[in-house]
């Protein structure tokens, strides 16, 4: 069992993992990921046998057409405050977004 505390830093990992046993093609996503990213490197290399590929990066890299699942809450601001977007889907802290492209300043 894990702690209440814990178990919310786990929630990316717990998303994909729901999301990969109902087939969702994760090729080409990206991942917003503030704290250690062990877990999360397990479904990295297990996509990776099944030739999709996700990366991790942070809310300053991304660009048009970027497809990022994150829970951070500062990033999620940033993003919304910094580009045009749609929430895809949520999981509890869990929000995956598509970037539409950058806000003009």
């Amino acid at each position: 069992s894990i702690p209440p505390g814990e178990k919310k830093l786990e929630r990316l990992s717990e998303y994909i993992y729901k999301k990969e046993k109902s087939g969702f093609n994760f090729d080409g996503w990206l991942v917003i990921n503030k704290w250690f990213n062990g877990p999360l490197l397990f479904y990295k290399y297990k996509l990776a046998e099944k030739n999709q590929t996700i990366n991790f990066t942070d809310e300053n890299n991304l660009k048009d057409g970027d497809k990022v699942f994150l829970m951070d809450e500062e990033a999620k601001k940033i993003i919304e405050s910094n580009f045009e977007f749609k929430i895809i889907d949520t999981f509890n802290e869990v929000a995956a977004y598509e970037i539409i492209h950058k806000k003009e300043n």
